[in-house]
């Protein structure tokens, strides 16, 4: 019976974080191109970022937490360059990484079983981090948290808002 609860739950963890990053997903994918390509790279505000870089920024993150350290790949991250990207680079080029980013998180996301959530996990800049479900579950509230950023970045870009 608890073997039986233990599966349930964890296909339930499963299915509740899939929705949520296909959520995310398609939000951002709306957010891209909400905005004239030529505007991807802006930055409305001096301190800020661009549509463009949180893209790369979001890409980098999920390639690294899960990609690099979950599903074993050779991804090395660069994060400074994830805020330095320019504006020679196409848009629909960021978003294919970035997608392609989401399927490699939905795919080891699919591949946890019950016993993986509590897997041990250790990597740089996430101390705080201890298993499989902390960096599943961190890797998706970053995706949201850079959400907020975005809207805001759309509303100045489209004079939404006054700066």
């Amino acid at each position: 019976m608890e073997q039986l609860l233990n599966e349930e739950l964890s296909s339930i963890i499963k299915q509740g974080i899939l929705h949520y990053l296909e959520d995310f997903q398609k939000r951002i994918n709306g957010l891209a191109v909400s905005i004239p390509e030529i505007t991807f790279w802006i930055r409305p505000h001096e301190y800020g970022n661009s549509m463009g870089n949180l893209i790369a920024h979001l890409t980098g993150n999920i390639r690294f937490y899960i990609g690099a350290q979950l599903a074993r790949t050779d991804y090395v991250r660069d994060r400074e360059h994830e805020f330095s990207r320019s504006r020679d680079e196409c848009r629909d080029s960021v978003m294919l990484d970035f997608n392609d980013a989401i399927d490699l998180f939905k795919n080891v996301l699919e591949q946890q079983s019950r016993d993986d959530w509590g897997r041990p996990y250790s990597a740089m800049g996430v101390d705080d981090v201890h298993d499989h479900f902390g960096i599943i579950l961190r890797c998706t509230m970053h995706l949201h948290h850079h959400i907020g950023q975005m809207i805001y970045i759309r509303k100045a870009i489209n004079k939404e808002v006054n700066l």
